[in-house]
Formats: C-alpha cells, sequence, structure tokens
C-alpha cells in the first residue's frame, strides 16, 4: 500500500514539473536542401521546470539536445513527441533532420508545416524559386546567396521549384600543362543546332517569367496592405504591434494592461479588426485568446 501511495506522489511531483512548451516562447530555424531533407533547430526559451515535451516534427532522425552552455540533455522520443530532463536549464536548443515536411510533385516542391509553432525561418535551397506560400511572409531576405521566409506562426504551405545548378565549362589540359576551355564550336559540330534555343533556355525562360509573376503578386498585396493599414486607428495598430510581441497571439487581459487602455476600447477594437480580417479570437478557459491571423 505504501508503495502504491509513493508511486502516485511522485508521478504527480512529476506532472507538476512537466511542461508543455508548445506555446510558450520559442524560435526555429529550417534549411531545406535540395533533395528534400530538412535540418531543423529548434531553441526553447524555460524557466522553473525539470521536464519539457515538445511535438517535432514528424518522422526526425539525428537528434542532438543540449543546454545553453551546448551540454547535452537526456531526452526520450516517442514517435515526434520528444521529452527532454532540463532541471537548472533555460534555453534548450533541439536539432534534427526530416524528409517528412517536403514532397515533390513534378517540377514542384511542396514546404509543409502544420500548426503549433511560432516564429519560423526557413531557408531554401541554392537557386529556389518560390511559386507559392501561404501565409504570405512578414519577412523575405536573402542569406548565402538563398532565399529565406520568416513566419510568425504555422500552418504553413510553401511551394517552390529548383533552377538547375551553374555548371562549369569542361576544360581538357594538353601534353604542355596548358588548360584549354571547350567552346560551343568545339562541342557542336552543328553551328545551326548552337542557334537553336535548348529545352533548358526554354525551361529558365518560364520559370524566370513565374519569378516575375511572383514578385509582382507580392507588391501587390504590399501595396493593398499598406493602404488597408493606413484605414486603421493608432490604437488599432498598436494593438497589432502588441500582439506581435508576443508571438502572434495574446489574452485581452494583456492587451488591456499592456497598452493601458480601457477594456471596452481595446474589445471593441478588436471585434472590428477580426472583422476587417487582421484578428482571429477565440474563448479559452483563461479568457479570451486573440490571434494574428
Amino acid at each position: 500500500m505504501r508503495k502504491t501511495v509513493s508511486a502516485f506522489l511522485f508521478l504527480i511531483i512529476l506532472s507538476s514539473l512537466c511542461l508543455n512548451t508548445q506555446g510558450l516562447p520559442h524560435y526555429i530555424e529550417t534549411k531545406i536542401y535540395r533533395d528534400g531533407y530538412v535540418f531543423t533547430k529548434i531553441v526553447l526559451y524555460i524557466s522553473n521546470v525539470s521536464v519539457i515535451n515538445f511535438s517535432l516534427f514528424k518522422n526526425p532522425e539525428n537528434i542532438i539536445v543540449t543546454d545553453e552552455n551546448n551540454l547535452p540533455l537526456n531526452y526520450t522520443l516517442n514517435e515526434n513527441r520528444i521529452t527532454v530532463i532540463c532541471p537548472e536549464t533555460k534555453i534548450v536548443r533541439i536539432i534534427f533532420v526530416t524528409s517528412s515536411t517536403t514532397k515533390k510533385e513534378g517540377a514542384i516542391w511542396h514546404f509543409k508545416l502544420e500548426k503549433g509553432y511560432y516564429n519560423i525561418t526557413i531557408k531554401l535551397p541554392d537557386n529556389a524559386v518560390v511559386l507559392n506560400t501561404d501565409p504570405l511572409p512578414i519577412k523575405i531576405f536573402s542569406v548565402d546567396n538563398t532565399i529565406a521566409l520568416t513566419f510568425s506562426k504555422s500552418p504553413i504551405d510553401l511551394e517552390y521549384t529548383l533552377l538547375p545548378p551553374k555548371s562549369s565549362n569542361n576544360t581538357k589540359t594538353n601534353d604542355s600543362g596548358n588548360s584549354n576551355t571547350n567552346t560551343a564550336e568545339t562541342i557542336s559540330p552543328n553551328k545551326e543546332e548552337d542557334k537553336a534555343p535548348s529545352i533548358m533556355n526554354e525551361v529558365s525562360i518560364c520559370i524566370a517569367v513565374l519569378v516575375v509573376i511572383v514578385v509582382i503578386l507580392l507588391l501587390v498585396a504590399k501595396i493593398i496592405f499598406k493602404k488597408t493599414n493606413a484605414m486603421l486607428t493608432e490604437e488599432e495598430r498598436d494593438i497589432i504591434s502588441f500582439i506581435r510581441s508576443r508571438g502572434g497571439r495574446a489574452y485581452l487581459t494583456e492587451i488591456v494592461r499592456g497598452l493601458g487602455l480601457p477594456k471596452t476600447t481595446v474589445w471593441r477594437k478588436v471585434r472590428r479588426l477580426e472583422k476587417m480580417g487582421y484578428l482571429k479570437t477565440e474563448r479559452v478557459r483563461e479568457g479570451l485568446l486573440v490571434y494574428i491571423k
């Protein structure tokens, strides 16, 4: 009987120390390679807990878990659910690879990430061209001559294609040690064939046209966003900025305290922003939760 009670108390203590960190502050860096494999680093900020649970991407491989001092941490894995033992730890870093988030259909690659993740930066492969993304990223930039996109939260549905890698000219070395580069005339015996566009050139032209179309659509969306944003009041813009600073979601009471506005005013502004498509609300046990849509 005493053993049963002791085991029960141990489970209660362990569950009180165990924290589901899926909704707590974290950021994710993901690098997609040309073969579809995805290298991912997740950084979790924790405090006052000894055990955490977190859902990784599906089918994770080569997992490494360390603390803020790069010391290894013990963990267990159940499918894609990881449990980390982290006493007196403030930062947990999880590194792994997977191929379950990418899928190729013809020349088009798809990257899909289910909901539940925040502050995600995705680095595309070399010579990648974005064809479609839902939702639109909050930031687009270049890292080592590759495209990188930052999203405030998932789900994410990203489509891209890959341009052919740059090929170097064929060279031959003669007996004297000099290097001769083969030209189009020495490779092709028929000059008329050289004048005709190759299939690869046609594909490159089509991809370039798609890139121009995507850029134009993004610019149009940005212009529409600016015009719509100009219709917002200063208080409404402050509410959106505050929610973004909280990782894309915040309780109504947190917004009231953070901005120092009356609760009725914040509620009225949130309802208006929800109708305009900026925000989404959800009634939970702790109160009204407001999301960036």
